[in-house]
C-alpha cells in the first residue's frame, strides 16, 4: 500500500500492457476523492472504491443493497482533478472541512447545555410549583401595581426647591 501519482498509474498501465485491460483497484485517502491509493483486492471496501484502467475511472458504491457505478473517461476526471484542486486551494474551501466539524461540535455542546439548563429549571422553578405559585404570582402583581403608582406629580419643565415641593404637596399620596 502506497501512496501513488495516478498520472504515473495511467502511465504504466497504458505503457506496459497496451491492449490488455488491467484495472487498479483505489481508494479514497484523506477525504479527497481525486486523491486515491492503490490497494490489495482483500483491502478493498465493497461499499466505497474506484477502479481505475486506461479507459476512465469507476467509482464504485453500494447504497442499502443497490450497486451504483459511476465511469468517468480518464481525461475528463484528469480535467475535474484539476479543477478540484484549484478549488480546494481557495481558504474557504480548505478550512471548510474543519470548519464544519468544528461548528458541528459546537452546536452540540451548545444543545446539551440548553438541554441540561432546561432540566434544571423545570424541576427547580418555583413559578411551576403548585404550591409556591399563586404566592409569586400575587407578589409580581403587587410589584407592578407599585411600579405604576405615582409617589409625585411634577410638571415637565419646571425646577422645585425641596422646600416648594413640599409646601406645594406634590406628592401623589397625599
Amino acid at each position: 500500500m502506497t501512496d501513488v501519482d495516478l498520472n504515473v498509474v495511467v502511465a504504466v498501465v497504458t505503457v506496459v500492457v497496451t491492449g490488455v485491460v488491467v484495472v487498479v483497484v483505489l481508494v479514497v485517502v484523506h477525504g479527497d476523492p481525486y486523491d486515491l491509493k492503490i490497494v490489495a483486492f482483500n483491502e478493498v471496501d465493497p461499499r466505497n472504491h474506484y477502479t481505475i484502467s486506461e479507459a476512465g475511472v469507476t467509482h464504485c458504491r453500494r447504497i442499502g443493497k443497490a450497486e451504483v457505478a459511476e465511469f468517468t473517461p480518464l481525461p475528463q476526471w484528469e480535467k475535474e482533478c484539476g479543477l478540484f484542486h484549484k478549488v480546494m486551494d481557495i481558504p474557504f474551501f480548505r478550512r471548510y472541512s474543519s470548519w464544519k466539524a468544528y461548528t458541528s461540535w459546537r452546536g452540540a455542546i451548545q444543545a446539551d447545555k440548553f438541554q441540561a439548563c432546561s432540566q434544571v429549571l423545570t424541576s427547580n422553578l418555583f413559578v411551576l410549583n403548585d404550591t409556591f405559585q399563586p404566592s409569586l404570582l400575587k407578589v409580581r402583581e403587587l410589584c407592578v401595581s407599585l411600579s405604576q403608582t405615582k409617589l409625585h406629580q411634577i410638571i415637565p419643565g419646571s425646577m422645585y426647591s425641596l422646600e416648594e415641593f413640599v409646601r406645594d404637596g406634590r406628592f401623589g399620596y397625599g
